[in-house]
């Protein structure tokens, strides 16, 4: 499986927790209602704005067609590189690690001329 499957498999696990917590949050009442949606709205949706935000890069889509220009949080761009780094420039079979290596930075460095600003 191609590891930018792999990424959009790990999107669609964080819509369907979200999901999930939603649901329990309606059958839950008090403190533990909080903390499941503090978990929903913190964690899953960074995570999921990471993940969504790496794949569109490995996608080839252009920055402004996945997020507004004028967004109030700033995402999390070390997570994204680490997720682009993960899920993105596979090693070739007896590719040398000169060339791997080159292949990985010239990655990271469409990343950061991908991002605004």
């Amino acid at each position: 499986m191609k590891r930018v499957t792999q990424l959009k498999v790990k999107i669609k696990t964080l819509a369907s927790e979200a999901g999930h917590i939603r649901l329990e949050e309606t059958r839950t009442h008090g403190a533990l209602r909080c903390d499941l949606a503090d978990h929903r709205r913190g964690v899953v949706r960074r995570e999921a704005r990471c993940s969504l935000l790496a794949y569109g890069f490995l996608r080839g889509r252009p920055y402004l067609t996945i997020e507004a220009e004028n967004t109030r949080v700033t995402p999390s761009w070390p997570k994204i590189g680490k997720m682009v780094e993960r899920f993105g420039v596979q090693r070739e079979p007896e590719e040398p690690d000169e060339a791997f290596k080159a292949r990985v930075a010239a990655q990271a460095a469409a990343l950061k001329a991908w991002r605004p600003g």
